[in-house]
């Protein structure tokens, strides 16, 4: 687990590159790399970080693989975390200091897919629907505020809804 995310420390600090590299004169998807052996989204790796969160810890490694994470934070969660977790109050703040975390350095980020906030603002106006405590309403807005004054607006809405004819 350290190597990846040494890893995503040393990708971190590349906030030039494009996700695209080339060995000897070969394509290499970055993305993919950073994610190794676990899909894009490097589950099992991520259900540590967000264990951690949750707890209220974090470590300048975990900062910085979720820092080159991005949007593919929301995409991670959403894959392994039920309904019943995703709005209990201790997993909602975890969530929030990740979401946060994730979009502090959008130039960090390492797969430009990534850098749009697509799956986190969506994410985001779920848990606002869903939840009743005025503080974590509160929290969950101003978490959505920074996200979009970091990352700007979402590049497309991960649904598309077709527009209703007038009446």
């Amino acid at each position: 687990m350290r190597l990846l995310l040494c890893l995503c420390l040393g990708l971190a600090c590349n906030s030039g590159a494009d996700a695209q590299a080339s060995t000897e004169g070969h394509p290499v998807d970055l993305c993919a790399m950073v994610w190794s052996g676990q899909g894009r989204y490097g589950i099992n790796n991520f259900r540590t970080v967000l264990r951690m969160a949750e707890r209220g810890g974090s470590d300048t490694f975990t900062d910085a693989a979720v820092r080159s994470a991005g949007d593919a934070v929301s995409v991670a969660t959403l894959k392994i975390v039920d309904e019943q977790e995703l709005l209990s109050p201790v997993f909602i703040r975890a969530y929030l200091r990740l979401a946060r975390t994730a979009f502090s350095r959008p130039e960090f980020i390492a797969c430009a897919d990534d850098r749009s906030p697509e799956v986190t603002l969506f994410v985001l106006d779920y848990l606002r629907e869903k939840v009743q405590d005025k503080e974590l309403q509160a929290q969950i807005d101003s978490t959505k505020e920074y996200v979009l004054k970091q990352a700007g607006p979402p590049k497309q809405s991960p649904i598309q809804v077709s527009p209703q004819p007038a009446k």
